[in-house]
């Protein structure tokens, strides 16, 4: 869906048959998306702060490895502990984000409505 959840028109794409589509989005969509239109006048993209949390992570390994080498700086990625936009970012044994949440849409009355977040 991605930033279908912001654009009404996919919504009515398929007609009766969306009625019930069910959607799971990082949780970040709704906690951002006003705020990022109030101070920008433009909305927020929906993966952006992810996309921005990725690479300051990435950011962090390398200045803990001090290198630029994947060998050396990937090892580090799984000790990072980042304060991001989308919470708090930290990995556990398997490389998965701990305490990672996504919030569930379902279409209604011709519209996505949130549903509930879980996790997180």
């Amino acid at each position: 869906v991605g930033d279908d959840l912001h654009d009404p028109r996919p919504v009515g794409v398929g007609g009766e048959a969306r009625i019930a589509a069910y959607v799971a989005a990082g949780h970040v969509i709704a906690n951002h998306s006003h705020s990022h239109l109030w101070a920008t006048r433009t909305p927020v993209e929906t993966y952006a702060p992810y996309a921005y949390d990725a690479t300051n992570v990435l950011l962090a390994a390398l200045r803990k490895a001090n290198s630029t080498d994947p060998a050396k700086y990937l090892p580090e990625v799984a000790g990072i502990q980042y304060e991001g936009v989308t919470g708090n970012i930290a990995f556990d044994e398997k490389g998965d984000i701990k305490g990672g949440s996504i919030s569930l849409y379902q279409v209604k009355g011709g519209k996505w409505e949130y549903i509930e977040t879980i996790g997180g």
